[in-house]
């Protein structure tokens, strides 16, 4: 085979394969889209010429290919790594052990077809390089269309963090991949066991990759339908609260009306009688059973001071003792239902992060600080200790059994993230801190 035959075939092995590997990071590379591709591509033949060539003259035993095509492949992963973003390690790892399956599946078919089509080895080989476009060309559009369903859109939504244990599976797959292949893939011989063993790792990969996105998707859905259950509730059971307060006010509203004419006959005699000593006495007396208790008042927004009112109630029953410092002089662009989210479960896991300590150490202590157009809020409280978190650092629920984050903690963070917020937790000696920083929206 001539060197021109055979750089052909590695310009076509490697061109389409480099571009979809790519693709996913076509804005986030250090060089030109375009010459990061085609440099790579022209690199890659020109190494597998070489290989070729010493193959041809003796200097690299056929031992060797197979470490020599490893070599190659680190290589080319190397300089993909460096060409793109470092934000973006995990996801390169997972692009480039996926594709390797689809380039494998696609040499094997061809080399399959091309050993049937010719005799001797030089028509092989051309029989090769027109078998293997025919069949790049037949299966490249759906792969591409499916690439950019199962990997690309994913790898544009999901963190860094969730493609660190994702590309674990293509990596294991293509490690087989790499092992069986014969003779560094330089030879033509395709027994039919091998190419049924590559369509089935290429296979294996893409619906490990359908699987992977479509779980991480239902466990997104799944997650979504928790948090508006959760905002749900803490919206009707904070409106639940302020309709027992007015109940309960209209209540004692109509008891004083109807003793009214009672008091006024009375205070009319002592008027009568001139006794101003006892009638200062009897409105005192009169004042302190009619007298509603004040509810939470730390912010002109009623939606703050219904929820703070609501849970203070709660932790006062539940034997919590409740330290509160704070002012909130306005919402800061944050709608009505968000801040209700954001305020009750930060307090409703406070409570809840109480109860595992015993009763006499169970506290929440609440501060604020406003500065220019930032609002601070610190939220301590005690608790048992335990604390497990997942590969995105959020915390897990135990009452998931520490198998899945918490609903409160992904609501919170969703509100803070919504609003340009930023949010910090720290645990140590018992005491969970969790602070906030909102700025205002005009």
């Amino acid at each position: 085979m001539d060197d021109l035959t055979f750089l052909l075939r590695a310009l076509l092995e490697s061109l389409p394969y480099i571009y979809i590997q790519f693709l996913p990071f076509k804005n986030k590379t250090r060089l030109p889209f375009g010459l990061c591709v085609f440099g790579l591509t022209a690199l890659m033949a020109l190494f597998s010429l070489g290989m070729m060539h010493g193959y041809d003259i003796g200097i690299i035993a056929h031992g060797m290919l197979l470490p020599l095509r490893m070599i190659q492949l680190l290589l080319l992963l190397v300089l993909t790594i460096i060409l793109v973003k470092k934000d973006d390690l995990f996801k390169v790892f997972y692009t480039f052990f996926a594709v390797f399956p689809y380039m494998s599946a696609v040499s094997a078919v061809s080399r399959f077809a091309a050993q049937y089509l010719a005799d001797d080895n030089a028509s092989q080989y051309n029989a090769l390089i027109i078998v293997q476009a025919l069949v790049t060309a037949a299966t490249y559009y759906p792969v591409l269309r499916l690439w950019k369903q199962i990997i690309v859109k994913p790898l544009g939504t999901e963190k860094e963090s969730f493609w660190k244990v994702a590309c674990v599976v293509p990596f294991s797959i293509s490690l087989v991949n790499l092992i069986a292949m014969e003779n560094g893939g330089i030879a033509i011989e395709m027994p039919i066991l091998k190419l049924f063993e590559r369509l089935a790792l290429f296979i294996g990969v893409i619906a490990c990759s359908y699987f992977t996105v479509h779980i991480r998707e239902q466990a997104a859905k799944q997650t979504a339908l928790e948090e508006q259950a959760r905002r749900d509730r803490l919206l009707l059971d904070v409106q639940k609260h302020q309709y027992d307060n007015l109940a309960e006010y209209i209540e004692k509203t109509r008891a004083a009306r109807h003793d009214f004419k009672h008091h006024i006959i009375v205070l009319r005699h002592m008027c009568e009688e001139k006794d101003f000593e006892a009638m200062r006495a009897y409105l005192a007396d009169a004042d302190t059973g009619t007298q509603k208790e004040i509810g939470v008042n730390i912010s002109p927004n009623r939606t703050v001071n219904a929820v703070f009112d609501f849970y203070l109630k709660k932790a006062k029953e539940s034997g919590i003792t409740f330290k509160m410092d704070m002012r909130i002089s306005e919402s800061y662009g944050i709608s009505d239902s968000d801040l209700c989210v954001l305020l009750g479960n930060i307090l409703e896991n406070a409570i809840e992060g109480c109860m595992t300590v015993e009763k006499d150490k169970r506290f929440i202590r609440i501060g604020s600080s406003e500065h220019a157009d930032r609002l601070y809020l610190t939220f301590d409280n005690s608790f048992d200790g335990k604390l497990k978190t997942d590969y995105k650092n959020m915390i897990l629920s135990r009452k998931r059994d520490y198998s899945r984050a918490g609903v409160g903690i992904q609501s919170i963070h969703a509100v803070v993230q919504k609003y340009g917020g930023l949010m910090n937790i720290e645990a140590k000696d018992g005491v969970f801190c969790l602070s906030l920083t909102l700025i205002k929206k005009e």
